[in-house]
């Protein structure tokens, strides 16, 4: 049978050399990604490791995964090398506030687009990760690459930094402590994986499709500690104003039919509905609408018990007119810190940063 990608600690290992398995075990590696022969498979076997032949994995480009067949071995080739991004300096840019990487957003927009296959990332450390060959990539940021896709409900084939690996097979010090400290984060992660299969909780709930503004309206979503649940935009979910406040229809194929109405039903019941198409033939647009005020990127209306936004502004000036009381998160716009609110028994919540 099969291994469950989604419930492992996997590691993809260059080197099928038997023994490296020790290694591992102190890691907490529990699922192994590489060739076969000299004796690796037996012996991660003998060690309670899975083994997976390098050539039954197969790698997605990010869009080729949401249509892509349900496989038990598929990596998602998409993400960036967790950690904070250093602006180049000779860039003018209206801020210069500090920009960390994370792929929660990627995670949870796999699993709003293609829930029925394991949403595991597998890049790499290189430049298409964001690692230019001049930078010094942390030791341990190998471990808060794995931590947030856990925290994001997925998972992670760890890659390690060939600095790292040089360092770890030749038993430095400092590389050393921090594999284990990998191995104990590894372990808490599956003893406490309930945690982290729980359902976003839906506050601020963001449609997406396979654009990329609906994609990197997400990015920022989480960059700012929305914490929003992700859904499919073919497949909105049901009015809930209890739950759902703010409903983001921005950046998404032009919504028609019953995806329309049903956008149109969560206003009418008392949400916010942010959209981004104007004009006369907006598919918002319906009877009874009623102007609120029109501020220079954006328009306000009524319908029902609430309120319609319409953003004039282009991507990357102010998004979504979003407060602190409507946000999941308690610790909105902080740019050291990604979280995450999933619901618990109650549904009241309880934050992973």
């Amino acid at each position: 049978m099969p291994l469950d990608l989604t419930r492992e600690i996997v590691v993809r290992w260059g080197d099928p050399d038997p023994r490296h398995v020790p290694l591992l075990v102190e890691g907490g590696i529990t699922a192994v990604i590489a060739a076969a022969g000299a004796g690796m498979q037996e012996a991660c076997a003998r060690a309670g490791i899975g083994f997976i032949p390098v050539e039954q994995v197969r790698l997605l480009e990010l869009r080729e995964a949401v249509k892509a067949r349900p496989e038990a071995y598929a990596l998602v080739k998409a993400g960036l090398w967790p950690g904070v991004h250093r602006s180049d300096p000779s860039v003018a840019g209206a801020t210069r506030a500090t920009w960390m990487d994370q792929n929660c957003y990627l995670v949870n927009w796999l699993r709003a687009l293609h829930s029925q296959s394991p949403a595991v990332l597998g890049y790499l450390p290189d430049k298409d990760a964001g690692v230019q060959p001049d930078r010094v990539v942390r030791f341990d940021s190998l471990e808060l690459a794995l931590a947030e896709a856990w925290v994001a409900g997925g998972n992670y084939a760890m890659a390690l930094d060939p600095r790292f690996l040089d360092a770890l097979l030749k038993g430095a010090t400092e590389a050393a402590d921090t594999w284990r400290r990998l191995g104990r984060t590894a372990k808490w992660l599956r003893a406490n994986a309930a945690l982290f299969r729980q359902p976003a909780l839906p506050t601020v709930t963001v449609l997406v499709d396979v654009s990329g503004t609906s994609l990197e309206i997400a990015n920022l979503c989480y960059r700012f500690n929305v914490s929003p649940a992700l859904a499919a935009a073919d497949d909105p979910p049901p009015p809930d104003p209890k739950r759902c406040l703010v409903l983001v229809a921005a950046g998404i194929e032009k919504p028609e039919g019953g995806v329309r109405a049903r956008l149109l039903d969560h206003a009418i019941a008392g949400a916010t509905v942010v959209a981004d198409q104007n004009g006369a033939g907006a598919w918002w647009r319906t009877e009874g609408m009623r102007p609120l005020r029109t501020d220079p990127d954006r328009e306000w209306f009524s319908i029902g018990k609430a309120k319609g936004i319409t953003n004039n502004s282009p991507l990357g000036t102010k998004i979504l007119p979003i407060s602190l009381s409507t946000t999941g998160s308690r610790m909105y716009s902080d740019g050291n810190v990604a979280t995450t609110k999933a619901k618990d028994d109650d549904w009241k919540g309880r934050d992973c940063a």
